[in-house]
């Protein structure tokens, strides 16, 4: 009830799970065109902002939530704007909510695209199983805990861990520190058999979404460290565990 009086009432079109629609019950404008309509891809540069004041707020809200979307058999992604798919009602997934691009696209259109790829996110169980609206999943802690950056389970936190002196695990590449590679598939190197990987591992998978933000993951891990070794420095004493949750606590 407190979620509902502050947020307000689910907006489902059936009231269950169907997509919202507008209050004449037409369709809503497409996503797209509503954000070149108020945001248009010009360059305007602020007298006090930098852009890492985004970079930031990105990376905090990975922190707080990471919204599940919902996959096909084996885990495989949903396909959404392949013209078969768009022709044929039958082969359109009902998880596909994909964007209308508009044929004037400031951007797009030079490249023919009419539609962008957009899968639902993946239903949750509601509190107590009761029925109603879809709720959804997040599958990160919701406080602001630094989860992106020492995992929000503890199985991922101890894969980030060195194991020795408090310290998270590092890449080191000459005299730099870097984020650990990520070892899954879709990190390895095309037709290489060195077994190398062009993608970071960190406490929140979307560390890799792009450069920016791998590049604030970077500087978080390497501070930890920076403060555990002054810890142990001062405190000869304390075993990696101490020293680990007291530089985190830091």
């Amino acid at each position: 009830k407190f979620k509902e009086s502050i947020l307000g009432q689910p907006q489902y079109a059936d009231g269950i799970e169907k997509p919202r629609i507008a209050t004449d019950c037409g369709s809503l404008p497409s996503a797209r065109a509503v954000s070149v309509a108020i945001s248009p891809d010009v360059n305007v540069p602020d007298k006090y902002l930098t852009l890492l004041i985004m970079q930031f707020a990105q990376f905090l809200d990975h922190d707080l939530s990471q919204t599940s979307v919902t996959r096909g058999s084996n885990g495989t992604g949903i396909v959404c704007c392949k013209p078969e798919i768009l022709k044929n009602p039958e082969l359109h997934h009902p998880a596909c909510f994909e964007i209308v691009i508009p044929k004037n696209d400031p951007f797009f259109s030079q490249f023919g695209e009419t539609c962008m790829e957009f899968v639902r996110s993946a239903p949750a169980p509601r509190p107590g199983c009761t029925l109603g609206p879809r709720e959804q999943l997040n599958q990160v802690t919701s406080f602001i805990d630094a989860s992106n950056i020492y995992g929000s389970t503890e199985e991922q936190g101890k894969e980030l861990r060195r194991g020795i002196n408090g310290l998270l695990s590092i890449s080191e590449t000459g005299n730099t520190e870097l984020l650990p590679p990520a070892s899954d598939e879709e990190c390895e190197i095309p037709n290489n058999n060195s077994s190398k990987y062009f993608c970071f591992k960190a406490g929140d998978e979307r560390v890799n979404e792009q450069i920016n933000l791998a590049l604030l993951h970077t500087i978080w891990m390497r501070e930890h460290n920076r403060v555990a070794r002054l810890l142990g420095y001062y405190n000869p004493g304390w075993n990696d565990e101490i020293l680990y949750q007291e530089a985190r606590r830091v």
